[in-house]
C-alpha cells in the first residue's frame, strides 16, 4: 500500500472533528429498530454532537462495528478503518418517539452515552489474521494500526472492491472460457462454504491456487464469522480478498446500567 500517515490523520481529523471522543452508533440501530441511514454516526456525545459525513473526495460507510473511509479515486490502494467505541441515545423533553436526528426539533434535548463496544474490532481482526495458514493470510486484507486520533485507534487496510469489474487491473488468469469442468469445481467450492456465494471469487481462487489447495482454503475459511457479499471481493490487481472477517453479535455491545 502507498499511504502517508500525516495525510491519513488529516482526513480523519476533518471527518471526526476537533472535539472527537470516539465513534458512537445509535442504540436503536444496535437493537435493530432502525436502519443505518435513519440516524447519523456521531464522533462526540453531548447536546451538540458531531455527525460523521462524507468529505470531498471520500465516501463514508459503516456497519455495526466500524467505520470505513474510502477514497473516491479508484487508483488509491488503501481505505481507513476506525472501530466504533460507544452507543448513544437521543433524549427529548417529552415521550416523543421520533428518533430522527434534528437539533432544531423543539422536543430535542440532546444525546447521551448509553453503552460501549467491548473491544476494538479492528484489533480483533489482527488477531484473527494471525491464526490462519499462510495461504489464507494471502487472501485476507490485513489491518495496519497507524496510531490514535484523540485516543481513537486508526487503521489502514488494503483496498478491496466488491466485484472484479471494479478493479483497476483484472486478474491475469481471467478471460478463459468457463468450461463444464471448471463450473463443477466452482460449484463444489460454494457447497463447502455457501456464505461465499460468488462464482467469480471461487474461480479466482481455483486459478490462483489450483482446486486441491482451493478446497483446503474454503474449508479453513468456513470458520470465519459473518462471511457474506460485501465482506469479500478483489484487490486492485484483481486477486480475491476477504476484508471484513471479524463477526458481529449483540454481545459486542455492553449497555450502561440505567
Amino acid at each position: 500500500m502507498n499511504f502517508n500517515k500525516e495525510e491519513i490523520m488529516s482526513i480523519v481529523a476533518e471527518i471526526l472533528g476537533s472535539e472527537a471522543t470516539g465513534l458512537y452508533i445509535n442504540e436503536a440501530v444496535v437493537c435493530r429498530d432502525l436502519d443505518y441511514g435513519d440516524v447519523p454516526l456521531l464522533s462526540t456525545v453531548g447536546t451538540i454532537p458531531f455527525a460523521i459525513e462524507d468529505i470531498e473526495g471520500y465516501s463514508i460507510s459503516y456497519g455495526m462495528t466500524k467505520l470505513c473511509i474510502c477514497p473516491d479515486n479508484k487508483h488509491i490502494d488503501w481505505v481507513i478503518k476506525i472501530p466504533i467505541t460507544g452507543i448513544y441515545e437521543e433524549e427529548y423533553f417529552d415521550d416523543n418517539e421520533d428518533l430522527s436526528f434534528a437539533e432544531d426539533n423543539d422536543n430535542f434535548k440532546g444525546v447521551r452515552a448509553v453503552g460501549r463496544a467491548i473491544s476494538d474490532i479492528c484489533d480483533e481482526e489482527l488477531a484473527i489474521y494471525e491464526n490462519y495458514s499462510s495461504d489464507v493470510k494471502e487472501l485476507m486484507a490485513k489491518n495496519y494500526f497507524i496510531g490514535e486520533y484523540k485516543g481513537i485507534p486508526i487503521y489502514v487496510q488494503e483496498r478491496v472492491f466488491s466485484c472484479e469489474n471494479e478493479c483497476a487491473v483484472n486478474y491475469a488468469s481471467y478471460g478463459e472460457a468457463l468450461d463444464d469442468f471448471i463450473m463443477h469445481e466452482i460449484d463444489y467450492l460454494m457447497d463447502i462454504n455457501s456464505d461465499i456465494d460468488d462464482s467469480d471469487f471461487a474461480y479466482n481462487i481455483i486459478m490462483h491456487y489450483g482446486i486441491i489447495k482451493a478446497i483446503e482454503i474454503y474449508n479453513e475459511i468456513s470458520d470465519l464469522d459473518d462471511m457474506h457479499k460485501g465482506n469479500y471481493g478483489f484487490n486492485m490487481k484483481g486477486k480475491a480478498m476477504i476484508f471484513d472477517y471479524a463477526g458481529y453479535s449483540r454481545d459486542y455491545y455492553e449497555f450502561f446500567a440505567a
